[in-house]
């Protein structure tokens, strides 16, 4: 059940290394400057548009960013039999931009929705409030197997030790209980007379 824990754990943190585009984002950039450099030339020099390439300039933002990759591609893609051979940008290397602009899409796409965190932060949840209550009832039954002993917290410590006292969710060892005295008969008026009398 620990392993278990660690591993829902793990992957929250991987969900959360996912949903950081950052590194995505400036690999996607290197390539939008390839392409838009590559089209401003060739705007340059009359074989495209330059009011068509100027649509596809970067702009702040992850989505503009995916937005304006994808124009200049499909640009490109659609005066390629114009600028073949006038760049030197090949087939290849548009699909492979485009592959990686698609793919940043759909992980924006996945943070937005949350489907990438919310699932393994709710796996985490359930797999943590299981263990504690596992663990709950192992120290209880210590209790019970050690009670002479009264060393059960030094096997099994609580996991709350460093809060507050009086936490509800800590388990609460009872005190052993005390010796049972024998009643001591008090004398009556039978044999001589209560305390009470003279």
């Amino acid at each position: 059940m620990a392993y278990a824990t660690v591993q829902a754990n793990i992957e929250l943190t991987a969900s959360d290394a996912m949903s950081d585009l950052a590194g995505m984002a400036a690999d996607l950039g290197e390539e939008h400057t390839l392409v838009f450099t590559d089209a401003e030339s060739l705007a340059n020099r009359k074989l495209i548009e330059r009011a068509r390439v100027e649509a596809g300039r970067p702009v702040q933002g992850y989505r503009t960013l995916v937005t304006s990759t994808l124009v200049i591609v499909s640009l490109l893609r659609e005066h390629w039999s114009a600028v073949r051979g006038k760049t030197p940008l090949t087939v290849d290397d548009l699909e492979r931009v485009e592959k990686k602009a698609q793919t940043m899409l759909q992980r924006l796409n996945e943070r937005e929705q949350g489907s990438t965190r919310l699932p393994a932060a709710e796996l985490r949840t359930r797999a943590i409030s299981l263990l504690v209550r596992t663990y709950g009832e192992v120290r209880r039954m210590l209790t019970y197997v050690r009670w002479w002993d009264d060393d059960a917290d030094s096997i099994a410590p609580s996991l709350w030790s460093g809060r507050r006292r009086g936490s509800r969710n800590d388990v609460v060892t009872p005190t052993e209980p005390g010796t049972p005295v024998t009643p001591i008969p008090t004398p009556g008026p039978i044999n001589g007379g209560g305390p009470f009398t003279s």
